[in-house]
């Protein structure tokens, strides 16, 4: 497992409201981005899987060396679900 990879992290509702705004007030066939801007590592998601099963962190996570131009932060464009009046759950504390 790398360890600098950061990913987008959200909610399921977050994602159902994103679907239901782009269906009421998105333009077909239009491409839409649906993010929190909330990040995680693949360390910290793969820590709280792991401690979800109950399972020993330090025994069953296996590291690995880091892809030759692994990308440290995979991130998104969210202008236009913004403009369709959109704000992630994460985003309303």
């Amino acid at each position: 497992m790398g360890t600098n990879l950061k990913l987008e992290t959200g909610f399921v509702e977050d994602f159902c409201e994103a679907l239901y705004t782009i269906i009421k007030k998105g333009i077909s066939y239009e491409v839409y981005n649906i993010c929190a801007h909330q990040f995680a590592t693949v360390k910290d998601i793969v820590t709280k899987i792991v401690e979800l099963m109950k399972r020993d962190v330090v025994k069953d996570i296996v590291y690995v060396k880091s892809r030759p131009g692994e990308d440290r932060r995979y991130a998104m464009k969210c202008d236009k679900i913004i403009e369709l009046d959109w704000k992630s759950f994460l985003g309303r504390w």
